[in-house]
């Protein structure tokens, strides 16, 4: 799913949507992030949600959506320490030891 998906306003999807996954997002990317931001916080966290298909009214429905967001980027979105509603995922991938010295020294940067 793309950055344009989330913050339109029909969002008819979301209701028969298990998984939804967004490949390289970065929020900044949004002309709104601060917005949208508080758009994803709500939405992921909230049980009912409003669900508007086009021509059609605004219902609310439960909704059992889990997001995904992909990135290559270090900034992806700014995460509030206390925030409980987000996991980060390290990548666990084995490697080498030239390759690991390589990223470590890249993500400390």
């Amino acid at each position: 799913m793309r950055l344009e998906n989330i913050e339109d306003q029909f969002n008819q999807w979301v209701e028969c949507a298990l998984f939804v996954a967004f490949d390289e997002f970065r929020l900044e990317d949004s002309a709104q992030s601060k917005r949208l931001f508080n758009k994803i916080k709500s939405t992921i966290s909230e049980t009912m949600e409003p669900i508007r298909g086009m021509r059609e009214n605004l219902r609310n429905v439960r909704t059992y959506t889990n997001y995904f967001f992909f990135s290559n980027d270090k900034d992806v979105m700014y995460l509030p320490a206390d925030d409980r509603r987000f996991n980060v995922s390290p990548d666990k991938r084995p490697s080498s030891p030239p390759y690991s010295k390589t990223c470590s020294t890249w993500s400390m940067s």
